[in-house]
C-alpha cells in the first residue's frame, strides 16, 4: 500500500469516526490538512484518533446536541486535537507549564468571546490554571470553576 493509499484510509477512519452531521465542507482542503497534520506535523494516526475519541467525549462536544463541534477540517487545522493529545512523558516542567498556560488561554479566549468581562475571566483563570496544571485538562477545569462560581452566585 502506497503512502497516499495510506493517507487515504486513515482519513476515511477519522472521517467515519467524527460525529455525524458535521462533514467537511470541502474534500480537497480536508485532504490537504490531514495531510499536513499526519506528515508535516507528524502527529500519530493513532493519537489523533484517541484525541478525537476523548474530544468527543468532552462536555462541549456533548451539549446542546454536538451544536459546538467544529467542521473535522477546522479542527484539525486549527490544532483543536493538540488539547487532547497525552502529554509526552518528556515534557520538561517549563514546556509543560507553557503548554497548560496555552490550553487555559484558549479556553479564557473562547470565553471572552461570549461577552464575559476581563475581570471575571481573570478570576476564572486564576482558579482553573492550577486545576489544569495538575492534570484537569483546560476546558474540563474551566466548566468546574464556572458551574461552582454559579452556584455560589445562586
Amino acid at each position: 500500500m502506497c503512502v497516499r493509499e495510506e493517507e487515504a484510509e486513515g482519513l476515511r477512519a477519522f472521517l467515519e469516526a467524527y460525529p455525524e452531521g458535521k462533514p467537511p465542507r470541502d474534500a480537497d482542503v480536508m485532504a490537504s490538512v490531514w495531510h499536513e497534520v499526519i506528515v508535516e506535523r507528524g502527529i500519530g494516526r493513532d493519537a489523533l484518533m484517541a484525541a478525537l475519541e476523548e474530544a468527543k467525549a468532552s462536555r462541549s462536544w456533548q451539549e446542546q446536541r454536538g451544536r459546538f463541534v467544529p467542521r473535522p477540517e477546522r479542527w484539525l487545522g486549527e490544532g483543536g486535537y493538540m488539547a487532547y493529545l497525552p502529554a509526552r512523558a518528556t515534557e520538561s516542567p517549563a514546556k509543560r507549564a507553557e503548554r497548560v498556560a496555552r490550553d487555559v488561554d484558549a479556553q479564557m479566549a473562547r470565553l471572552a468571546s461570549y461577552g464575559h468581562g476581563s475581570g471575571l475571566l481573570a478570576r476564572v483563570r486564576a482558579m482553573v490554571l492550577p486545576l489544569a496544571m495538575n492534570g484537569m485538562r483546560a476546558e474540563d477545569a474551566v466548566y468546574k470553576v464556572w458551574d461552582e462560581l454559579n452556584e455560589r452566585s445562586e
